[in-house]
């Protein structure tokens, strides 16, 4: 036997089915659609930083195969570029020093061929003090955040741009730094689609349990069912097991 709420209970009842309904207008206005939109995009964007920060700082990119290229002038100056790539990094040594040969030409691959697209070749360290320039690149599913890195001949860090540095330590072959740093340079066009990606997980994560509910409603519904409890209306009003109210196909 179904006993209907009175009193304060029934006035209970009635104010949170009057907030339902004003939560539901309100989530189809244009500005609480906009304010989830901003929302979105801040959270895809913070996850994205993290992201890249956490492929910085955990991953050591040196271990993968890496290409070569040397490009020896007639002075004798050297110009050689070292490319590491891997899924959500990509680093990369540049060096220019003079040599004592009687070469010149190109060795191996071209240099200027092995720059990633992202990098202005302009931030390349001239500095004989800073004979050896690092760009690492992090992000995923496309490297947005980058770090450049000015070093000595020990290889020493002795100048970070476009990064925090937490800490530097020497593999032991090849010699190479493996910086741990966090990446401030921003490559603008990768990192617009890696915060719509992350924007799109976090808007999935949100949407599929609403999703997934208004599914088992409308099979409930379709069957002739209670939305609410799945007990059978038949052709009553409202249910005659939890009392929601009837609904029909749409």
């Amino acid at each position: 036997m179904l006993v209907r709420p009175f009193g304060k209970a029934r006035c209970l009842e009635c104010r949170l089915l009057t907030w339902k309904v004003r939560n539901q207008t309100e989530m189809k206005s244009p500005r609480r659609k906009l304010a989830m939109l901003l929302v979105l995009l801040c959270g895809g964007a913070i996850v994205n930083i993290a992201v890249a920060w956490g492929i910085n700082v955990l991953s050591n990119p040196f271990s993968a195969r890496y290409l070569f290229g040397e490009q020896i002038s007639k002075d004798s100056t050297t110009w050689r570029i070292c490319l590491w790539t891997r899924i959500g990094s990509t680093y990369f040594l540049s060096q220019h020093r003079w040599v004592p040969t009687t070469r010149s030409g190109i060795i191996g691959i071209d240099p200027t061929s092995l720059l990633p697209r992202w990098f202005d070749a302009s931030q390349l360290s001239l500095n004989p003090k800073f004979e050896t320039t690092l760009v690492g690149g992090a992000g995923f599913p496309f490297v947005c955040l980058y770090s450049n890195l000015d070093l000595d001949s020990s290889f020493t860090v002795r100048n970070s741009r476009t990064s925090i540095q937490l800490s530097t330590t020497i593999s032991p072959w090849p010699a190479i730094v493996i910086p741990r740093n966090l990446p401030l340079g921003i490559i603008p066009s990768a990192f617009a689609i890696d915060t719509f990606f992350y924007a799109g997980i976090m808007w999935l994560l949100f949407a599929a349990p609403g999703f997934v509910r208004r599914c088992v409603r409308g099979g409930r519904i379709n069957r002739g069912l209670c939305p609410s409890c799945a007990y059978p209306v038949g052709e009553n009003e409202v249910c005659t097991e939890c009392g929601a109210p009837k609904q029909t196909k749409k």
